[in-house]
């Protein structure tokens, strides 16, 4: 009985250890995650899509998934699952630098400003992507225009008909 006692704690003792030094080691490198909105000032007129970059230490992480969705009218939220692959059985990596990114098209916006959040969560790459504890945050901000109501040739002349009548 003594023995189950000392087994089951090396075992959470060493679970936690690995947690620690896992996530640790995800983070190294990293800090460059951002948001960009293409076009940069968009109107109400231009299909707006969302970009998510982030510069790694090595080639070794890859993305697994990314989901958006919209938690109010002008607030869209973004998750950005990336997998940390190093240490994969067979698996080597370049050691250099790389940047991952994904675009998420928002479409056609209506006028207003808008704020976008989003979350990189990071997984070793034996875990489920989706349950990756998260690593870093950012934010942007932007506004759609409306466009600017402009006149006609033929309006500008029955304006100023108009002008010469009334006035």
């Amino acid at each position: 009985m003594v023995r189950m006692r000392t087994t089951s704690r090396i075992v959470v003792g060493s679970a936690v250890w690995l947690s620690v030094t896992g996530v640790a080691s995800f983070a190294q490198g990293l800090g460059n995650f951002r948001i960009e909105v293409v076009p940069p000032n968009p109107d109400d007129s231009t299909p707006v899509t969302v970009m998510v970059t982030e510069e790694f230490p090595h080639a070794c992480y890859v993305v697994c998934d990314v989901a958006g969705q919209w938690i109010a009218p002008f607030e869209f939220q973004i998750s950005w699952y990336i997998r940390n692959r190093w240490g994969e059985p067979g698996l080597v990596c370049a050691q250099a630098e790389t940047t991952r990114s994904s675009n998420l098209a928002l479409d056609l916006l209506e006028g207003g400003d808008y704020q976008v959040t989003a979350t990189l969560h990071i997984t070793p790459w034996d875990g489920v992507c989706t349950e990756a504890a998260v690593q870093d945050q950012t934010e942007a901000t932007f506004r759609v225009t409306e466009p600017i109501p402009t006149v006609s040739v033929w309006g500008l002349i029955v304006m100023g008909l108009l002008m010469l009548v009334f006035g």
